[in-house]
């Protein structure tokens, strides 16, 4: 049950797939502007962002991060184009809980992106190198495109972490 009510939560290729559909590049952009706006701080704040001249004016500020969150979207736009080509797999990370989203695989290594990640792991971006991957597929890592199944796998490995240290 605990499973089934935290799949409804956002995860990070769903947050990706809604913002793809729900904005263009450009309109992504000028909503994240719009809401840093808001902020009562938004100038300064703007200026401390800024990479380039001293003394920037706010409009060259604004230039910047629109490039940026563009750059952002274009990431997001990767990440998933990736993902449908490479099988739209999951690998459960067994040793640190949580589940990423494979998004790249080259000579070299797999790239993915956490996807689910019940205990706030400190990790946005795995890249792993194809032979340690390989190595460690049957002790760390499972491959699957059955999110739901690896989601309860994780659910029932942070259960046993928790009931461990709560003995």
């Amino acid at each position: 049950m605990v499973s089934a009510l935290k799949t409804k939560k956002m995860t990070e290729l769903k947050r990706i797939i809604k913002t793809l559909r729900d904005y263009t590049a450009f309109s992504f952009a000028e909503n994240k502007l719009d809401n840093l706006r808001r902020d009562e701080n938004y100038q300064e704040m703007m200026k401390q962002c800024y990479n380039g001249k001293d003394n920037p004016t706010i409009e060259e500020c604004e230039e910047n991060a629109i490039r940026t969150f563009i750059s952002e979207y274009a990431k997001m736009c990767e990440i998933y184009a990736g993902w449908l080509k490479n099988g739209k797999v999951f690998i459960l990370d067994k040793r640190d809980r949580f589940i990423l989203a494979l998004y790249k695989v080259d000579e070299i290594s797999h790239k993915a992106i956490t996807h689910y990640n019940p205990l706030n792991v400190d990790c946005i971006e795995q890249a792993t190198s194809n032979n340690q991957f390989f190595k460690e597929l049957e002790n760390r890592f499972e491959i699957s495109t059955d999110e739901e199944m690896l989601i309860k796998e994780c659910d029932e490995l942070v259960k046993m972490t928790v009931d461990l240290f709560s003995s």
